[in-house]
């Protein structure tokens, strides 16, 4: 279980993470004022929406080992959030 447990745990972060530095490349790379907006969006759209209705979801599924794979794992950046 612990196996399976640091797997799915580096894989969503992982794909949360690089979908947000895309974005950051892209704003970075366009100099557009506008795509500025867009990491910011899609930060505040993993961390209050998406995030939160995968672990409603999974809680449901997995009562327990959920409640110990949350104990151990952040969210969407290590060792902050």
């Amino acid at each position: 279980m612990d196996l399976y447990r640091q797997q799915f745990k580096s894989i969503l972060q992982k794909i949360f993470i690089f979908l947000i530095e895309l974005i950051v490349a892209y704003a970075i790379i366009t100099r557009n004022p506008w795509s500025a907006v867009l990491p910011v969006f899609l930060f505040c759209f993993f961390a209050f929406y998406s995030i939160p209705l995968l672990d409603a979801h999974l809680a449901q599924i997995y009562p327990d080992q959920f409640a110990d794979y949350q104990k151990h794992t952040k969210r969407l950046i290590p060792f902050l959030y």
